[in-house]
């Protein structure tokens, strides 16, 4: 079979790529190694938009923080001992982009992709009436003390010179946007509410996203492992895997954390690594006077998001390798989190029922995507996107298809580029 473009990778950013090419017309084939789209990073993310948050990881600092959570198994950042050997590289890379001029030039051009993204997410939702949970309540991000609202409101200032809206709250504004948050307010000392900011469930999403391409020409095949991208005489031609070949020009790469593996027998080194996240999705049926804005708690990177019939409490990182097992230390922090914030509420949780699970966000040494063509003509990158990868998937998508097709891009795509 031929096709004009294959992608490799059936999860958010795979799915939301195939769309736009079909959009423009492309026969396009999606390639999944697992038997399901969305069963990865993309399944029960913390499924917030939140353009308001385009900050990397690595801020200056992050080293100091590294080697204390080495000691500290509650540290909302950890580094595993056992992880180190297998980051010398990339974590090389990761600490020298730390710097406060790398760290701002990636803050500003992750909020560039992420503001574009979340208005074409939001549009595609109600152009095709995709149910995914979605809220246009904002974001709230409540602090302990106004010392650690500090940092986070110096960067909203930066951002509004780019379209940011954002609102500094004190005590009784952070209760009247969520009167949930009343029985807690004695933690509270102000907080600062993202308006422009979504939300919702994204495999919800991809699934249904998934289904509006078949029914445009896309296949899939899942359970299908790429073995091999093949070139000729600095051309793509065509992809294998274990007992089929498929002919095709182009190629995009769109596989997480899977990325750098299928890329490297083409000479591309590709700097990402897997940060572990966690989330608890809760069912709420019968619960009475549910919170309705995600809130996020900056000190513990995590959030307790409203998603439906569920609350989903999802956050911290944690870089422990390809290790998936569950932490219970860790999945207890975020128990602990929703006891802190909603006392009350959280009495009504039935463990039993509760969805504990853990993914690995594909993170590059930089903090932001590799979004552009790469090695042999008609290769191409979507990967990398971190902590983001909901919030960036179609702006990402819209991106690269611009770029593939020659025409022009809605923001600058050179900070994204693949050999940067």
């Amino acid at each position: 079979m031929r096709y004009d473009s294959i992608i490799i990778g059936g999860g958010l950013i795979g799915v939301t790529s195939a769309f736009a090419l079909a959009q423009a017309g492309h026969k396009v084939l999606v390639v999944e190694a697992l038997d399901e789209l969305a069963f990865e990073t993309s399944y029960a993310n913390g499924g917030m938009l939140t353009a308001s948050m385009p900050e990397p990881w690595n801020g200056p600092g992050v080293t100091g923080h590294l080697l204390s959570s080495l000691f500290d198994p509650h540290s909302a950042m950890k580094l595993r001992l056992t992880a180190v050997p297998g980051l010398m590289r990339w974590g090389i890379a990761f600490l020298l982009n730390s710097t406060a001029a790398r760290h701002q030039h990636a803050i500003n051009s992750n909020y560039s992709l992420s503001r574009v993204s979340v208005l074409q997410t939001e549009k595609l939702i109600d152009e095709f009436a995709i149910e995914c949970g979605a809220a246009d309540t904002g974001t709230l991000k409540t602090f302990a003390n106004e010392d650690a609202m500090g940092s986070p409101l110096e960067t909203a200032k930066n951002l509004q010179k780019l379209g940011l809206e954002y609102r500094k709250c004190s005590t009784s504004e952070v209760i009247e946007l969520e009167p949930q948050l009343e029985e807690s307010s004695h933690n509270i000392a102000g907080g600062i509410y993202y308006s422009g900011d979504r939300s919702g469930d994204a495999r919800k999403f991809t699934l249904a996203l998934a289904r509006h391409c078949e029914n445009m020409g896309v296949q899939f095949r899942t359970g299908k492992s790429v073995t091999k991208i093949v070139s000729h005489n600095g051309q793509i031609v065509s992809v294998h895997s274990s007992d089929e070949e498929w002919r095709t020009k182009n190629v995009i790469v769109a596989a997480g954390n899977a990325s750098p593996s299928i890329v490297r027998s083409l000479g591309i080194y590709l700097p990402i690594k897997p940060a572990k996240g966690y989330s608890v999705t809760i069912p709420t049926t019968g619960w009475n006077a549910l919170p309705k804005i995600p809130v996020v708690d900056d000190a513990l990177h995590a959030a307790v998001v409203p998603l439906g019939d569920n609350i989903r409490i999802a956050g911290t990182a944690e870089f422990a390798g390809f290790n998936k097992t569950l932490s219970t230390n860790r999945i207890e922090n975020l128990f602990n989190l929703l006891r802190r914030i909603y006392p009350q509420l959280s009495s009504n949780v039935e463990r039993s029922l509760t969805e504990p699970w853990t993914g690995l966000r594909p993170m590059s040494s930089d903090g932001l995507p590799f979004i552009g063509s790469a090695g042999p003509t008609g290769l191409w990158i979507n990967s990398g996107h971190g902590h983001l990868g909901w919030t960036m998937a179609v702006g990402s998508a819209s991106l690269l298809v611009d770029m593939m097709l020659g025409r022009s891009t809605e923001i600058d795509p050179s900070p994204f580029r693949v050999e940067r």
